[in-house]
């Protein structure tokens, strides 16, 4: 077996795998890019894709060589604001549509990994972590510029 035969077929093996995890996690992954429920999911990981990912970089690297500059400080509240709106909008159709059917079936699973994993894990802890760690940078960011501007 030469080295691309294996590295396409891990690929593909890792691919599917994390496809499937993502659809077991968050079933809107599975629907075609046309149904309305679909629409946030796609549209969060779109901006993601786009527009956070290359500001992330950007960040690392203004982090990394300027530290405490006017530049990274805006970027890096953008980028905390932007991932608690995409938050917001990723989770909020659900709640206002299928909530309680998905926590009932959470507590009717016969699988604790599975209540744990996608019930408590999935739809409680993350999104509360990538809601209250960016509110957290915003507060740590201003407070940075309070005090650079205090000088």
């Amino acid at each position: 077996m030469n080295t691309h035969t294996l590295m396409h077929t891990t690929f593909s093996l890792s691919r599917d795998l994390m496809t499937k995890q993502y659809n077991a996690l968050e079933f809107r992954y599975a629907l075609n890019m046309g149904h309305p429920l679909s629409v946030p999911v796609h549209t969060t990981s779109l901006l993601e894709l786009t527009v956070m990912t290359p500001l992330c970089f950007w960040l690392y690297y203004l982090i990394n060589r300027e530290g405490n500059t006017a530049k990274r400080f805006v970027i890096e509240i953008v980028l905390a604001t932007l991932q608690i709106v995409g938050t917001y909008y990723f989770y909020s159709p659900l709640l206002l549509t299928s909530a309680g059917v998905r926590a009932k079936g959470f507590f009717e699973s016969k699988s604790y990994l599975d209540f744990f994993l996608r019930g408590v894990f999935g739809s409680l802890f993350c999104p509360l972590l990538w809601v209250v760690f960016p509110l957290y940078r915003i507060v740590r960011v201003s407070s940075e510029i309070r005090v650079s501007f205090s000088k």
